[in-house]
């Protein structure tokens, strides 16, 4: 065959495609939005959308719409382990009841919804719900979600706060009950990344010094206990903030303990299929990990300022886009916000989760990036307005990496999944 220099080019403009669909056979999807909680009430007027992409050769195409322009966009996350995208919209600040449930399956691309109370009475008092995160049970493979209201009264004190579990949302039929809640609960940390931490996926537990033991804190008559082996180290327990529950899944659980005393941190890691326990120490005050895969991923070498806000440059800053689009604010923006008082680094790592000795790190050159997911050992990551892919070498290091698509909107994309046609 005679192949022009057309032909080439040809050829290199899709070869990461053929890369991938070589290597699964899958389509490829992307979630777009970014919930803001610090948005004010005139930003309310031009609210941003939350959308499903396809990925279709070097183009996005729109296939559901979980916010629209209308609505606002408080909570949005993706769980692998559970086949799904969760969001939490509400049409205004002041409605009643204006809180709307949405879950996406990743396997089928179909959508349920359901309207939730913002605001609840209790004992003579009102309390909102809090839309930053989502409580999630797996039981006898049934799954339950739950939210936590709070109350908002001027005199609130850490008492008056009802538990994260208080009202459970059973996922059959979507029906809102209180119930007790068993003594362990799904969790797969925050983002993959130091941005986009609003949306918060982690669990504080309390303890009980003289039992040594963990509980998640209920407003009901008893605690659940929380079934874990607490390890020498961490002991003793204090009662308030005696661990941090990152990732709980089917095959694995994170614990973060920081004593009080000594200020020693450290992971408290434990595989379930190997009954194995393991210790590592604490990573730059990095509570960014996620388990995507056998693989627990984030960032690292995260540094934050002491005292004010950090007023220097973080890498790969002039490359920033600086117009927001359809689906969010600017990242310049969104870090004026938010993240004022930390340093990134643009250093992604991700660690086996069969042998957590391995630790694979690599500089993006980039302080917006994240690891949006790892399938079939290829991770794919974003590098501000970049999506790029690399595979895993024999579990131990990584290949060449590649450049998958470049947008505008990808800023705006922080979940990423595969789905068998």
């Amino acid at each position: 065959m005679h192949i022009t220099k057309k032909t080439l080019l040809l050829i290199w403009t899709i070869s990461p495609i053929l890369f991938v669909s070589a290597q699964s056979d899958q389509s490829i999807y992307f979630v777009a939005g970014m919930p803001d909680k610090n948005f004010y009430q005139d930003d309310y007027r031009q609210t941003y959308t939350a959308n499903i992409l396809e990925y279709e050769r070097d183009t996005l195409r729109e296939i559901t719409t979980l916010s629209d322009s209308s609505q606002f966009l408080d909570f949005l996350r993706y769980y692998p382990h559970l086949n799904a995208v969760l969001a939490l919209n509400t049409k205004g600040f002041d409605e009643k009841y204006g809180v709307e449930l949405i879950e996406f399956s990743t396997r089928n691309l179909t959508t349920k919804y359901l309207k939730i109370p913002k605001t609840r009475e209790f004992q003579g008092r009102e309390y909102s719900a809090y839309l930053q995160s989502i409580g999630i049970i797996i039981e006898n493979d049934s799954t339950k979600y739950c939210l936590r209201y709070v109350n908002l009264s001027s005199e609130i004190n850490d008492s008056e706060y009802l538990p994260e579990y208080f009202r459970i949302i059973q996922n059959s039929d979507f029906s809102l009950v209180d119930e007790s809640v068993p003594g362990d609960v799904y969790r797969n940390g925050g983002i993959a990344g130091p941005l986009f931490r609003s949306n918060g996926g982690i669990l504080t537990l309390q303890g009980d010094p003289s039992e040594k033991l963990l509980v998640i804190p209920s407003f009901l008559e008893k605690d659940s206990v929380f079934q874990t082996k607490i390890p020498e180290k961490a002991l003793p327990i204090p009662r308030r903030n005696a661990a941090t529950l990152l990732i709980n899944s089917n095959q694995i659980r994170l614990l973060f303990f920081r004593r009080t005393k000594s200020r020693e941190a450290f992971y408290d890691f434990y595989n379930k299929e190997q009954d194995r326990y393991y210790q590592y120490p604490f990573d730059d005050n990095n509570l960014c990990v996620k388990q995507y895969g056998d693989w627990i991923c984030g960032p690292t070498r995260l540094q934050y300022v002491e005292k004010g806000t950090y007023q220097g440059k973080h890498p790969g800053q002039d490359q920033w886009i600086t117009k927001h689009n359809k689906y969010s604010l600017s990242i310049p923006e969104y870090m004026d916000r938010n993240i004022k008082k930390m340093i990134l680094s643009g250093y992604l790592a991700i660690r086996s989760i069969y042998d957590p000795s391995i630790f694979i790190e690599w500089n993006t050159q980039q302080g917006d990036s994240e690891i949006l997911n790892v399938i079939d050992d290829t991770v794919y990551y974003r590098k501000h307005d970049e999506i790029w892919y690399v595979p895993i070498v024999n579990g131990q290091a990584l290949g060449e990496h590649q450049l998958l698509l470049k947008n505008e909107v990808v800023p705006a994309i922080h979940f990423m999944f595969t789905r068998e046609e």
